[in-house]
């Protein structure tokens, strides 16, 4: 589990950012390598996002390969 926290209120929002675009592309790839992502509201103010990531599931990624798999 990995988990990030800013002091920003405001929910995490996934945006569809174009080719050029110099950011927005954290939450996105948050989704397509984490077994489930969300996100609370601590006591303490802004918000915290967390990933559960699962080596299981980068190893069968299309594209990646495991430690064994290297040459």
């Amino acid at each position: 589990m990995i988990e990030v926290s800013d002091r920003n209120p405001s929910p995490p929002v996934v945006t569809d950012a174009g080719p050029d675009a110099e950011s927005g592309r954290g939450l996105m790839l948050v989704q397509a390598l984490s077994k489930e992502w969300s996100y609370y509201f601590p006591p303490s103010g802004g918000k915290t996002i967390y990933a559960v990531i699962s080596a299981d599931e980068l190893a069968s990624t299309p594209g990646r390969t495991t430690q064994e798999e290297r040459p």
